[in-house]
């Protein structure tokens, strides 16, 4: 009796002991006692310029070149000179910076950077060098017939 006591007792913990043990698969990292994740980047953490931030330009920020440079400096990113991409950047980084755009977001990094350009200027990215650059969309001549 005391034997087959025994038996069911070991018997009954072993399979206390297997539910217990959490399940996971390869594509799951538990991260708390009911919670677990994936282990893959977020889209933000693959692509910076989809990351979601609220941007509130101190008073040292005076044109919209050191907004653009306050606004990539901690992606990893730095700004491309205008001779590299199109000179005439050079006009849109020395503009005054508006005070509509003192505080902007919550919105991603590349709207941001659109925003801050205006809508003339598209943002261009090196990937391989890191750098943001910006070219004119239009140069605002048109064809006359």
């Amino acid at each position: 009796m005391i034997s087959r006591l025994r038996t069911s007792t070991i018997i009954g913990l072993f399979i206390l002991l297997f539910v217990a043990i959490p399940i996971q698969s390869d594509e799951e990292v538990q991260v708390g006692r009911y919670s677990s994740i994936q282990p893959v980047p977020t889209s933000s953490q693959e692509d910076v310029f989809q990351a979601i931030a609220t941007i509130e330009f101190p008073d040292t920020i005076q044109t919209v070149g050191d907004a653009i440079r306050f606004s990539i400096q901690d992606q990893g990113f730095r700004l491309a000179s205008p001779q590299s991409v199109d000179e005439r950047m050079k006009i849109l980084l020395d503009l005054p910076l508006p005070k509509a755009h003192r505080r902007l977001g919550p919105m991603p990094l590349k709207l941001t950077l659109e925003t801050l350009a205006g809508p003339v200027w598209r943002v261009v990215q090196d990937p391989v060098h890191r750098l943001v650059g910006f070219e004119l969309c239009d140069d605002g001549t048109k064809d006359s017939k």
